[in-house]
């Protein structure tokens, strides 16, 4: 028979949305001693599930590194979101921990405010410079990390964007010409400092589900999708004004178990059980 805490951590791996919805109604540092005894692979759904002003109260109550190991494992988005709700001091020791890709990316969008696109940019999209070739911009493609999106950004040496290119047209032409000489004209971009309600009535979404950003020297540095536009509209309607004030897990528990993550085991045991048993009713039938 499995022990409560492993009946809590395979409710946490199996069913993630819902077991963070039975944590968001139990204290912050109950919630953030379970996530930092499970796997991280296993905590960082969950996590990302929260809500925003729980995530935040959670990772106040996380120690550094437990907090750097489940924030690496999130979107740059998600991550930067979380680390704007906490105090200064610990957000700069967790973005220090990270790979240095990952922080940088993370840094950007906290330097925007919430409420503007800069924000909520993808900083890590793949872009291609003008002056390549179209056998180089087949190696970029080849040994890129990330999704490869359907839409190509292209860049001057000063990373003006000055055109852009379908990924299947890459394949297409001959590989010594050059992108300059066949990429299509220059998009219409984001300013990275609009008010995301003044973004979501750009025209350009009628036709395009992502479009370039800019700053206010017309450098670009990402791109914004139309959904996480739109998520982030309804998210600011609920996120905290100010960093959430929460008292920190005493790092001398280690791996004891305080009664309140007893009680958040317990939980999410009997919400598994229950679960449990319906699928198996469900295959009776």
């Amino acid at each position: 028979m499995q022990s409560k805490h492993q009946l809590a951590l395979t409710y946490l791996e199996r069913a993630p949305a819902a077991a963070a919805k039975i944590l968001e109604s139990l204290p912050e540092t109950a919630v953030a001693e379970l996530l930092s005894l499970a796997p991280v692979t296993t905590a960082a759904p969950v996590f990302e599930q929260l809500s925003t002003a729980k995530g935040i109260a959670c990772l106040a109550c996380l120690d550094q590194l437990a907090a750097t190991h489940l924030l690496i494992q999130l979107s740059s988005i998600n991550a930067a979101t979380l680390l704007k709700g906490i105090p200064q001091t610990k957000r700069k020791a967790i973005l220090h921990q990270m790979p240095t890709l990952k922080a940088q990316a993370i840094q950007i969008l906290l330097a925007y405010p919430s409420n503007v696109v800069g924000a909520w940019i993808d900083p890590q999209v793949l872009t291609l410079r003008n002056t390549h070739t179209f056998a180089e911009a087949l190696q970029q493609l080849k040994f890129f990390q990330g999704a490869i999106p359907h839409r190509l950004f292209i860049l001057d040496r000063r990373r003006y964007l000055v055109g852009v290119i379908s990924a299947t047209d890459i394949m297409g032409h001959p590989e010594n010409k050059l992108l300059n000489d066949y990429m299509n004209a220059k998009p219409a971009a984001l300013q990275s400092r609009l008010q995301l309600t003044q973004a979501q009535q750009h025209p350009d979404w009628s036709h395009s589900i992502v479009m370039p950003v800019v700053n206010r020297n017309n450098e670009f540095i990402g791109v914004l999708n139309y959904s996480t536009l739109n998520k982030a509209v309804e998210q600011l309607k609920s996120m905290p004004d100010k960093a959430i004030k929460t008292t920190q897990v005493d790092s001398s528990l280690g791996l004891l178990i305080s009664d309140s993550v007893i009680g958040v085991w317990q939980a999410l045991r009997d919400a598994w059980n229950l679960n449990s048993n319906r699928e198996e009713q469900h295959g009776r039938r």
